[in-house]
């Protein structure tokens, strides 16, 4: 009989980025700049590196790193920060504080990471996901961030701190499904001091019963003082993508473009408002589908991108403007 030999193909290689950085590859024109910022980084470990003049790609492999203190502090261009190379293992103290263009943060830790003070003070960042995060020191981590809807941390085990240290700002929806304790008793630590009415809460099943039988006492302080919605579950779905607009289309008035487009329909979750961007830098938001532009210029280039209340958004088609 004639013997089967299994063919046996070589492990394809994954040349795909998985580092996004938006708005800073004008300052930092190089890899060899950007790593500057990524504490540890070594130029050999940074592949598929990419800018194009805006926004700054690359592949991150076998090399932990850390965001040190002020590794982007003051940073107005920074944009967004998107880490899924599962390397980082600290995000230090004000490592993105006074951030004002920052508009979300998405990063994929090493499992032992830890999360320090004032991370985000100051910044106008809307959407912070942070996965594999073991430790938060949240001592104002979120302190004035008027924008922030969404905080989510599916794997976050410890955010120990004393009473008032408020970590999670104005924070609209906050994910913590692992959390056992929050803050370092369960009595009421001022944790939820400065969440807004109507906070939504996702924590793990064991705090309803946590203090003394009694609800875990920062969410009952929510609950009563915040009219907080809280649901003892691991899981959510918030994380599901709105329908794009539709019909975006513009006319000239002079030197004045307006711009119209259709509302979605349909999406999971209710829409908020509307970024409207010119050359990829945010414009405006809006709560209806028209607006007057000033200032364009032939071969600007013009998007609206819809978001929904946990700061879910799709992109439109892009317009480039012509007829001025």
């Amino acid at each position: 009989m004639r013997s089967q030999r299994r063919l046996v193909r070589p492990e394809a290689i994954d040349n795909t980025p998985n580092f996004f950085i938006g708005g800073l590859g004008t300052q930092y024109p190089a890899a060899e700049d950007i790593i500057t910022r990524l504490a540890g980084v070594q130029i050999q470990n940074v592949t598929e590196y990419s800018n194009d003049g805006k926004n700054i790609k690359f592949k991150l492999t076998n090399n932990p790193y850390s965001l040190t203190a002020y590794a982007f502090k003051d940073h107005l261009n920074l944009t967004y920060f998107i880490d899924y190379s599962k390397q980082c293992g600290l995000i230090s103290v004000e490592a993105f504080k006074n951030t004002t263009g920052l508009k979300e943060t998405i990063i994929e830790c090493n499992g032992a990471a830890e999360m320090l003070n004032s991370s985000f003070q100051g910044s106008a960042v809307r959407k912070v996901k942070i996965t594999r995060l073991d430790q938060w020191y949240p001592f104002w981590s979120f302190k004035d961030c008027p924008n922030i809807r969404i905080l989510n941390f599916p794997d976050l085990v410890s955010n120990s701190r004393t009473n008032s240290s408020r970590p999670f700002g104005s924070a609209k929806n906050i994910y913590i499904p692992k959390l056992t304790i929050i803050g370092h008793t369960n009595t009421d630590d001022g944790q939820f001091l400065d969440s807004p009415t109507g906070v939504n809460i996702w924590g793990n099943p064991i705090l309803q019963t946590s203090n003394a039988g009694a609800e875990e006492g920062d969410l009952a302080y929510a609950r009563a003082n915040k009219a907080a919605n809280i649901f003892y579950s691991l899981k959510t779905d918030f994380e599901v993508s709105p329908i794009a607009i539709t019909n975006l289309s513009y006319d000239i008035s002079g030197a004045d473009v307006n711009l119209s487009f259709t509302a979605p329909v349909g999406s999971y979750h209710p829409i908020v408002d509307y970024e409207v961007y010119v050359n990829e830098n945010l414009n405006s938001r809006i709560t209806g589908t028209t607006k007057t532009l000033t200032g364009i210029v032939n071969g600007d280039k013009v998007k609206v991108v819809a978001t929904d209340i946990y700061y879910n958004y799709i992109d439109s088609n892009i317009l480039t403007i012509s007829g001025l």
